[in-house]
């Protein structure tokens, strides 16, 4: 660890077993503790990391922890605390060589998912808060409560993790995973059927609802076979049109078809054309060069022949000519051979010595004039070179400025470029979150109707049920009540013959009538007659004296009413009874009722239909919802990584929103003005790139002109002829020049007339001398001429006589005529195929007619497909459909009693695996009770019984006494002891490490001496690392000691000298407090164009050198 809570420096290696480390107080062991808790548990950008801070210094703190999970599973956490925090877990199988796995979130979610402790992953509310569970307080509590342990419970626990490793651990049955399913499944198929009250379920996923439904969905597919009936004239109609589709589109086939072939034809015969001209014109080329060669061949022949007679005619000229050239010349030589001769000779020879010596003296004048005008060249040169370089030197500084000009200007555009792309991420996650939103309401929305759709089946199922309920008859059975009633009506009808009746009572009564069915009340007085009339049937009862019954009609007719009645009231009383009312009056009501809710049904059913039928796809939606959520944190993880904490989205978003030029922007604008910037930037860049070529092209001709400029200044240097003083050299040689001038004129002039004193003779001979060798000369030049013509035409000749050969070689086989009429052949070929109007090439036509093929193909399965539609709407089918649907009603009613069946066993299964559960939960608590208790009693010698310690690993007490005691009610060294024990108990029972700090600061010496073996004896299962300032009080022959002093370094005491510090952990790769994780480049970061560092390097070479010049 570095920089964390007042240590600068510390590295510890810990042992298995027994670790015992000491050192004095405010050295810094719970700060060591406090980063071993931080590395396991704590997020690295979590606020609470604020108390690992070191005080004394501005460092960010990190620590680095190394696990071992199982030989050859090695991890390594590497953390820095504070708001840009970060985090890394790296794997290794041999402890030495480590690979980064995770890094941010995910090592806490990795770690959480790998310890099992009982703890929540990163991410949601309260992800970046402090982690406590029970594991977590038994392997690392914390020196300032160390009996937490007592008063912490699974149930307390966040997740579930730590009571199910604690149960793997454990081997208790209360929560394997696979009972718990089991539980779960059979408790859900009690609450489809049954309310928490133990009541059937009546409403909506009642299992029942649900058989009601698909019966009457069976009903209403029954009428719906029959509509298919109807239905099926429609089918008929489509394959009626998909076969006269299909009988157009065979015939587009066919017709494609014979087009394509046409155009296969005449692409064939163009092929045989082209390669029968082409034949053709080869062997018409082939027989012209043999031609051409033979002509050439005789023309050189004779050019040869030719060219020898002329050589041959030359030569006997030239011979002749050399004998007349050797005649003349032996003439002149007698002429010259007199006296007078000698003389003008001898003065001729002077004036030619005198000559020579003149011309040698001007070109020593000329040599010296050179020289000194060398020395004038020399000094324009140089100063042409100056200005020059002073020149390109200036040109060269004005493409550096500029070349750092665009530089800066590219870095600015690429900053800009980097904000305008944050900004186009930003606004396109903006989108995508507007779309999952979207989605999500599209989701709710189609939730909401299939809610309603739900409700309306409900209702419908509720209002068939309710109208069931009312029993009421179809319209056949009122109709045929309706005829029994009208015939027993004109039974009693007949019976219509009316009649009086006169009673006289000798003493005062009252009495009950029924006339016709209608009952009445009478009031006799004594000695007085009461007359009652009646058309059918009277009957007059006297109580406690006698019952009158009169009816009409002789016996037939009350035979035949009575048989009408009885018929009446076999019909109706079992309805009546069904519907619960006594006339077809009220039976009618009731049906008229009924019909109204199953009306009513009806409309709810197709309600609910169009709300299922419009809220189709919820999955779909769930799945774009999933995928549309993801896609847009995908893109918020994106845009926080580049913005790296500075500022969050939201904030970002608003500084967008509040740019008025760029507020109304979409991804689209944001991608032009990118592509825009792009473009300018690539285009400057080319500049850059054309302006680096420059000033490289004026670094070479810089240093060109200046060697040329230093080898014309050694020029001037020296030891050098042009030293010498040539502006004086200059004006002396130019007068000499012009005395030697005149010299010599008088000298040619004085030479010219002794010459032309010689005598007419020899002059003429002279003359004929002269001749005869130009005659000579001419002749034997002519010859050389025609000798070399005639190598040359000879050299041709050969070249066309070996060609010859090879163009025969070719021209063998070749028939110029066979091959001509080849061509007539494939014209005519050609010509006889009929011309086509479409333009279209072959490949387009084939495309077509592939085209073409697959409609057909698809007409025709849709067409198969309608006729087989067809065939199913057929009698036959229907009927078999009708069949099913009936068996499908009876299959429904059975499976309405098998429900009942099931239901009960379901409940009867989830009551007895409950009871199982409940006598089962004890089982985590009381596998802990035994070693703990066992180990208390040793250290106490007996005093104390069994711990109590509860389902949930709570431990509630301790026997003592007789009773069980609170463990507020024992000493606070008594309640540290137990509390270790339960902590050595859990650690031994997952088989890992346990963290003390200074756990037992309240123990006597005796209790410290039976720690020591208790101890000693867990170390030999678990690794316990101890930090204490009282070494003495633990086994140190047994235990890895380390002293502390010598492997932390506090921030307060930190010497100057970085030597002296204690060596980083280089085996465990530890993160230093200045190194940064490896993430995006800032968005704000410039960099340089490719390829200009030399050039700028170069160009700032050259400015010092004009400055220094």
């Amino acid at each position: 660890m570095t920089d964390c809570s007042g240590i600068a420096n510390a590295d510890i290696d810990f042992e298995p077993g027994l670790n015992v480390l000491h050192g004095p107080n405010e050295l810094g062991k719970s700060s060591l503790v406090a980063a071993v808790r931080a590395a396991l548990l704590l997020q690295s950008t979590s606020t609470e990391a604020k108390a690992l801070k070191d005080w004394n210094g501005v460092e960010v703190p990190t620590a680095t922890l190394v696990l071992q999970q199982e030989p050859g599973r090695i991890w390594q956490i590497r953390k820095a605390f504070g708001r840009r925090g970060h985090a890394y877990l790296d794997f290794s199988r041999d402890g030495q060589d480590f690979h980064a796995e995770h890094r941010g979130k995910d090592v806490d979610g990795t770690l959480q998912e790998m310890l099992g402790w009982g703890i929540k992953p990163p991410g949601g509310i309260g992800g970046k808060k402090k982690a406590s569970s029970l594991i977590t307080t038994a392997l690392l509590g914390e020196q300032s409560d160390v009996v937490a342990i007592l008063h912490q419970s699974l149930a307390n626990d966040p997740t579930a993790s730590g009571r199910e490793r604690l149960t793997s651990a454990l081997q208790a049955l209360a929560e394997d995973p696979r009972f718990k399913q089991v539980v779960n499944a059979a408790q859900a198929k009690v609450d489809e059927a049954f309310t928490p009250g133990g009541k059937p379920r009546t409403g909506q996923g009642s299992p029942w609802t649900d058989l009601k439904r698909r019966r009457k969905e069976a009903e209403e597919q029954l009428q719906a076979i029959l509509q298919q009936v109807d239905e099926s004239h429609g089918a008929t109609q489509r394959v009626e049109q998909l076969s006269e589709r299909l009988r157009d589109a065979r015939d587009e086939q066919e017709r494609l078809t014979e087009a394509l072939k046409l155009r296969r034809q005449r692409e064939a015969a163009k092929q045989a054309h082209s390669a029968a001209q082409a034949a053709f014109e080869h062997v018409e080329r082939v027989v012209g060069q043999l031609a051409d060669n033979e002509l050439a061949v005789e023309q050189a022949t004779v050019a040869v022949a030719q060219l020898d007679a002329d050589r041959a005619q030359l030569e006997a000229a030239s011979n002749e000519l050399a004998t007349q050239a050797e005649a003349a010349r032996e003439r002149v030589r007698e002429l010259e051979s007199g006296g007078g001769e000698q003389q003008r000779r001898i003065r001729e020879q002077e004036a030619e010595k005198s000559q020579l010596d003149l011309k040698a003296q001007r070109r020593e004048n000329l040599d010296r004039y050179a020289e000194a005008l060398e020395g004038l060249n020399v000094v324009k040169k140089i100063k042409e070179l100056q200005n020059g370089l002073n020149e390109l030197e200036s040109t060269t500084a004005e493409r550096i400025g500029q070349l750092e000009d665009a530089q800066d200007e590219n870095d600015e555009d690429i900053a800009d470029i980097q904000e305008l792309e944050l900004k186009r991420d930003v606004a396109r996650y903006l989108a995508a979150y507007s779309a999952a939103e979207t989605v999500v309401r599209e989701r709710d929305d189609a939730r909401s109707l299939a809610e309603n759709a739900t409700e309306h089946e409900r209702r419908g199922a509720e209002m068939r049920h309710e109208a069931a309920a009312l029993n009421a008859p179809d319209e056949a059975e009122i109709e045929r009540l309706r005829q029994v009633e009208r015939e027993w009506q004109l039974a009693e009808a007949k019976l219509s013959v009316g009649f009086v009746a006169e009673l006289t009572l000798t003493s005062a009564s009252e009495a009950r009538a029924e006339v016709d069915g209608e009952p009445q009340t009478l009031r006799l007085d004594a000695d007085k007659a009461e007359t009652v009339e009646a058309e059918r049937e009277l009957t007059l009862t006297i109580p406690d004296v006698a019952t009158f019954h009169v009816r009409g009609g002789d016996a037939d007719l009350r035979s035949q009413a009575d048989e009408a009645q009885r018929r009446w009231r076999e019909a109706s009383s079992p309805v009546f009874g069904r519907a619960g009312c006594g006339s077809l009056a009220a039976l009618i009501e009731i049906k008229g009722r009924a019909d109204a809710m199953l009306t009513e049904a009806d409309n709810l059913t197709r309600e609910a239909r169009s709300a299922a039928q419009r809220a189709e796809g919820l999955d779909t939606l769930e799945q774009r919802v999933t995928t549309a959520q993801a896609a847009a944190q995908r893109q918020r993880d994106a845009i926080e990584e580049v913005l790296d904490g500075e500022e969050t989205i939201e904030e970002f978003a608003d500084e967008i929103a509040a740019d008025e030029d760029h507020a109304t922007w979409d991804e689209a604008a944001w991608n032009a003005e990118i592509a825009r910037r792009s473009k300018d930037l690539q285009e400057r860049e080319r500049f850059c790139e054309r302006l680096q070529t420059e000033i490289e092209a004026d670094v070479r001709e810089n240093t060109r002109l200046r060697q040329e400029l230093a080898a014309s200044e050694n020029k001037l240097g020296k030891g050098s002829k042009v030293e010498r003083d040539w502006r004086k050299t200059l004006g002396k040689e130019s007068l000499e020049r012009t005395r030697l001038d005149e010299q010599l004129a008088a000298v040619d002039a004085e030479l010219e007339a002794i010459r032309t004193e010689a005598t007419t003779e020899v002059g003429a001979a002279r003359a004929a001398h002269k001749e005869a060798e130009e005659r000579l000369g001419s002749a034997t030049q002519e010859l050389n001429d025609k000798t070399e013509a005639r190598d040359a035409v000879g050299a041709e000749l050969h070249d066309l006589q070996v060609a010859a050969g090879a163009l025969r070689a070719n021209a063998e086989g070749q028939d110029l005529e066979a091959a001509k009429m080849a061509v007539e052949a494939a014209t005519q070929a050609l010509a006889e195929l009929p011309a086509t109007e479409d333009p279209t090439d072959v490949d387009d036509a084939e495309r077509q007619a592939q085209r073409t093929k697959q409609l057909v193909d698809e007409l025709e399965s849709d067409r198969d497909r309608a006729e087989g539609a067809l065939e199913q709407m057929g009698g036959q089918v229907l009927d078999e459909q009708r069949e099913q649907v009936e068996e499908t009603v009876k299959a429904l009613d059975s499976r309405e009693r098998e429900l009942e069946l099931d239901y009960e066993a379901w409940r009867l299964l989830r009551d007895t695996l409950t009871e199982a559960d409940e006598a089962s939960a004890a089982h985590l608590g009381s596998a802990l009770v035994e070693p703990v208790s066992r180990r208390m009693g040793a250290l106490t010698g007996g005093r104390y019984g069994d711990i109590a310690i509860g389902p949930q690993v709570n431990a509630t007490g301790i026997a003592l006494a007789g009773g069980d005691r609170p463990f507020t009610s024992l000493s606070i060294g008594t309640q540290e002891q137990i509390a270790l024990l339960l902590r050595l108990a859990i650690a031994e029972a997952l088989g890992t490490f346990l963290i003390l700090d200074d756990q037992l600061t309240q123990s006597d010496t005796t209790r410290m001496s039976a720690i020591r073996g208790v101890l000693t004896e867990a170390a030999e299962r678990v690794q316990v690392v101890i930090f204490t300032c009282h070494p003495s009080s633990y086994p140190l022959d047994a235990a890895n000691v380390v002293d502390l002093t010598q492997h932390v370094t506090r921030s307060d005491r930190a010497p100057e000298n970085p030597s002296t510090q204690p060596a980083s952990n280089t085996r465990a790769g530890g993160l230093e407090a200045s190194e940064e994780p490896p993430h995006r480049t800032n968005r704000r970061r410039r960099r340089n164009p490719p390829d200009t560092n030399e050039a700028v390097d170069t160009a700032t070479a050259l400015k010092n050198s004009m400055e220094s010049r």
